[in-house]
C-alpha cells in the first residue's frame, strides 16, 4: 500500500513489453556469419540453403566494404531481408519466443496462448492468432484449439529449433548433428542418449533439436518409443542401412 491507500500486487510484477524487432534480432546473427539453417533458408524465400550461404556471404562483403559501423551494417542487411520474408514479423517473433524459452528443446512443450497475449501486450488478440496460424502453415507449429479458443496452446516443431536456435542459442543444431551422427557410428554404445548426454556434456536444450535432426535419417522402427520426459528418444539401434543414410548426411548428399 502506497501513501494514497492504493495496494499493489508485489507477487505480480507488471508485464513489460520487451518483444519486438525479430528482423533485427536475425540481422544480429547473419551479421556474426553464423551457421545457418534450411528453415532460415525458407523463410526468406531462398530454393536452397546453399544459395543463401552465398548470397550472404556477398551481402557481408559488399556491406563490410561500404561501412565499419555495426548499427549501420545491420540496418543494410534489415533492408535487404525485409523484402523476401514470406512470414510476418510478429509471427516470427513468437516463434523467437518459443525457440529462447523451450526448456529442453521437445516438441511436445506446449506454450498456452495465454502465455503468448502476456508476452505481446500491446499486440491485438486476432493479430495474434493468426500469426499463430501463420506459424502452423509454415509446419513450425502443431496447434490446438477449444471451443471459443481459435488458438489454445502451440507447441514447436524440430524444424522451428533448426532454423531458430542459432539466433536465440547461439548453437547450430545442423552442426551439432553431425558430432551426434559421427558418435552413433563410431560406437553403439552411444545409442543410449544419457551416455551420448554424458560424453558431450551438452544441455538437453541443446542435444534435443539436433538429436531429432540426425534420427531423420534413422528407420522409426530402430528408435525407442518408451515414454519419457528428457529426451526425443531415450535410445536408438542401428542397421546398416541407417549407417548408409547417417553417413550420406555426413558427406552432404542427403
Amino acid at each position: 500500500m502506497n501513501s494514497d491507500g492504493k495496494t499493489f500486487d508485489v507477487a505480480t510484477p507488471p508485464v513489460e513489453n520487451k518483444r519486438g524487432g525479430s528482423l533485427r534480432r536475425v540481422a544480429e546473427c547473419l551479421a556474426q556469419a553464423t551457421p545457418l539453417t534450411a528453415g532460415l533458408a525458407h523463410l526468406y524465400a531462398f530454393t536452397h540453403p546453399g544459395d543463401f550461404e552465398r548470397q550472404l556471404q556477398t551481402w557481408r562483403e559488399e556491406i563490410s566494404s561500404e561501412t565499419n559501423d555495426l548499427s549501420e551494417r545491420l540496418r543494410m542487411i534489415e533492408d535487404i531481408l525485409a523484402p523476401r520474408m514470406i512470414i510476418s514479423e510478429l509471427a516470427l517473433d513468437i516463434a523467437l519466443l518459443l525457440s529462447e524459452t523451450s526448456a529442453k528443446g521437445l516438441d511436445w512443450d506446449a506454450v498456452e496462448f495465454d502465455t503468448i497475449l502476456k508476452q505481446f501486450p500491446d499486440a491485438e488478440p486476432r493479430k495474434l492468432q493468426r500469426s499463430c496460424a501463420e506459424l502452423e502453415h509454415h509446419n513450425l507449429t502443431q496447434n490446438s484449439a477449444a471451443m471459443g479458443h481459435p488458438v489454445l496452446n502451440l507447441a514447436p516443431r524440430y524444424q522451428l529449433f533448426w532454423m531458430l536456435d542459432p539466433v536465440t542459442q547461439n548453437t547450430a543444431p545442423s552442426d551439432d548433428a553431425k558430432s551426434i551422427v559421427e558418435l552413433l557410428l563410431e560406437n553403439s554404445r552411444f545409442g543410449s542418449i544419457p551416455t551420448l548426454e554424458e560424453h558431450l556434456g551438452w544441455t538437453k536444450r541443446r542435444l534435443n533439436p539436433a538429436l531429432a535432426l540426425a534420427l531423420q535419417f534413422v528407420d522409426p522402427r530402430r528408435i525407442s518409443k518408451s515414454m519419457q520426459p528428457d529426451y526425443v528418444t531415450r535410445s536408438v539401434s542401428l542397421l546398416p542401412e541407417d549407417e548408409m543414410r547417417l553417413e550420406r548426411f555426413l558427406a552432404g548428399i542427403d
